[in-house]
């Protein structure tokens, strides 16, 4: 009897000290095992809750005298599209219009409409339409901006309609010019660094190839120059890099761009992609 009761009480306290052991070890890693699912948990909440990036419906305008529209057409989709993505989370839905062949005077069939921007939150102008001095015609085609539709406007934008008696366009764009110095290098100066747009461009940037620095006359009261350049001939500087505010709409302007090369640069295709979500970001 006495072997039988020390053999039960053996297993008793091995029962005891096999309890006691598990509950330690229970303490020790539930702990554990409640970071590590807030863990798994937080992470689910994450990925569910990830944005999308927001669509935007742009729409390119090209076409006319001077330029290679159709290869500068694909640098400046692509460019934008790439740079306003990875930086911005935007995801650019383009709309390329080339009209108006080689002409200088080509009257668009887009702009025969009335309700041409219709359905688009932003137009890149990046067209050359210099001897239409129509007013009618260009009052339909600033009617959209005047009323909240931003723009980005590109090098010989600025010289589109110069012809033209009235100053619509001109008051769109923020500057008027009618002519540029001759084709050259030239170094732009970052005047505003601080601004969104300028914050990663470099203090001084010189045109990879030569460019064509266009000649400013006039601003307009909403106008913010952002960069410039010292204009050999006219030994002065002319603001390059610039945007225009008019009521309800954002303008972001560049006359610097003639050729292919300088629009396909890195940092200069970056800068315009920075003033693109400026412009759009209402």
């Amino acid at each position: 009897m006495s072997c039988k009761n020390s053999g039960r009480d053996l297993d008793k306290q091995i029962w005891i000290l096999y309890h006691q052991g598990m509950n330690r070890l229970f303490s020790f890693i539930a702990p554990c095992l409640t970071a590590i699912l807030l863990i798994t948990t937080t992470g689910c909440q994450t990925s569910s809750t990830e944005k999308a990036p927001r669509s935007v419906s742009a729409m390119l305008i090209t076409g006319g005298c001077c330029h290679d529209y159709e290869t500068q057409a694909k640098v400046l989709t692509e460019g934008i599209s790439s740079n306003a993505l990875h930086t911005a989370g935007l995801r650019i839905n383009w709309t390329v219009v080339n009209q108006g062949g080689k002409s200088t005077n080509a009257k668009i069939p887009l702009h025969e409409k009335t309700n041409w921007a219709d359905g688009f939150d932003i137009i890149v102008h990046n067209e050359c339409y210099a001897d239409v001095s129509d007013p009618e015609w260009i009052r339909n085609v600033t009617r959209p901006h005047f009323n909240g539709t931003p723009a980005v406007v590109i090098h010989c934008a600025m010289h589109t309609y110069r012809a033209a008696k009235i100053e619509d366009w001109h008051d769109f764009l923020g500057v008027a010019s009618y002519h540029h110095e001759a084709s050259r290098k030239f170094t732009i100066e970052n005047i505003m660094p601080n601004h969104p747009i300028m914050k990663d461009f470099p203090a001084k940037w010189e045109t990879p190839v030569a460019d064509e620095l266009y000649v400013i006359q006039k601003t307009a009261p909403g106008f913010v120059a952002l960069a410039e350049a010292y204009g050999v001939e006219t030994k002065r500087k002319h603001p390059c890099v610039w945007i225009n505010q008019k009521d309800k709409t954002r303008v972001f302007g560049l006359t610097t761009g003639h050729r292919t090369e300088t629009l396909a640069d890195a940092q200069y295709l970056a800068l315009i992609s920075r003033g693109f979500v400026w412009a759009v970001s209402k």
